[in-house]
């Protein structure tokens, strides 16, 4: 294998690496793409590429197609630290680790029976840095003997390593990217366009399959005053608390958008008319008694809701929502903080 010919295949797998970003392809693609582009070069080896988790604590299988199962399995998930194996030391210290004879080296002892199973007798483990040199995980050349490292390795490691930088971040970014398109800025639940299509997905569902369907629309009572008299940044504490305690007391299926200033909307799938109204009972008592505590300022606030069930001449969600938005108005008339049903014509 010439200098030259290696060059020229790195070159390609950079631009090839770089074309599937933009296309948009999986990162577990990506990754698989870069740890064979390295076992070509190398036909000895087998990598590995593990991620670091957003708490920055544990690692977790990225792409490794030539390891045994077993041996991911009992990686995947591993905690970072001083001495574990190769890699939780890397991403722990954020520096490259060698690891020339894994059953003569005091990082492997806890991991010596595994490694020996899985047929593993060198690891060598640089650290994957983001552009502002965060530790995005690791990428490991493995080697059924011990084996000394060379400084064509360090540049295959660095340069393998580099490749899965580029990917991971445009992924982070990308998914960022998507996140914001989707969500509220400034309580992370998704935004009106959002919820608009999912709500138009369970209502599909309703259609299809039967069962219930409903949809809660709620407010804050006068929360212009409360912006007012305390301030937007308090009125941005208040719609935080809010997207918080539906969190807590929705399920998982339910889905929650900020859909207008104060406006929120709920659909509750499974859910018929009666239950629906003990979900925004709930949540009104919840609003009612919560508080935002800002230095001195303990500013209260309220909620009105207007609920609605969905039935069989329910052809978009914008009925159902016009429907609960009616009703959201009739608790407003009547006194606000307060649930009420809207009636079916």
């Amino acid at each position: 294998m010439t200098a030259h010919w290696q060059s020229e295949q790195r070159n390609r797998a950079h631009d090839d690496m770089l074309q599937m970003v933009a296309k948009g392809v999986p990162l577990s693609e990506i990754l698989n793409t870069i740890v064979k582009t390295i076992e070509f070069e190398e036909q000895t080896a087998q990598c590995s590429i593990l991620l670091l988790d957003e708490e920055g604590k544990h690692l977790l299988s990225g792409a490794a197609p030539s390891l045994p199962d077993f041996y991911n399995d009992a990686i995947n998930g591993i905690e970072i630290g001083m001495g574990v194996g190769s890699c939780g030391t890397a991403a722990y210290l954020g520096k490259r680790v060698i690891v020339e004879d894994i059953m003569n080296h005091d990082y492997w002892k806890p991991y010596s029976s595994l490694a020996q199973s899985a047929g593993l007798g060198s690891c060598w483990s640089e650290p994957i840095l983001s552009t502002e040199g965060k530790v995005l995980g690791t990428f490991a050349i493995y080697h059924s003997v011990a084996t000394k490292l060379l400084q064509s390795d360090i540049e295959r490691i660095s340069f393998a390593a580099n490749l899965a930088a580029i990917a991971i971040e445009n992924s982070k970014t990308r998914a960022e990217l998507e996140r914001r398109a989707y969500s509220d800025y400034l309580t992370g639940l998704p935004n009106r366009r959002y919820f608009i299509e999912e709500a138009e997905i369970e209502l599909s569902r309703f259609h299809r399959y039967g069962g219930e369907l409903s949809l809660i629309m709620f407010d804050i009572d006068r929360f212009k005053q409360v912006n007012d008299d305390y301030g937007h940044s308090i009125g941005d504490r208040v719609l935080q608390k809010i997207a918080d305690i539906c969190r807590v007391l929705l399920r998982d299926i339910d889905i929650i958008g900020r859909i207008g200033g104060e406006e929120f909307a709920i659909v509750l799938p499974q859910t018929d008319a009666e239950e629906a109204l003990h979900v925004a009972e709930r949540l009104r008592i919840a609003i009612s008694q919560a508080q935002v505590s800002v230095e001195e300022l303990q500013p209260r606030f309220t909620a009105s809701f207007g609920v609605v069930a969905a039935d069989k001449g329910t052809s978009e969600i914008d009925m159902l929502l016009n429907q609960a938005d009616t009703a959201l108005y009739e608790a407003k008339e009547s006194g606000r903080n307060r649930v009420c049903m809207a009636k079916k014509v």
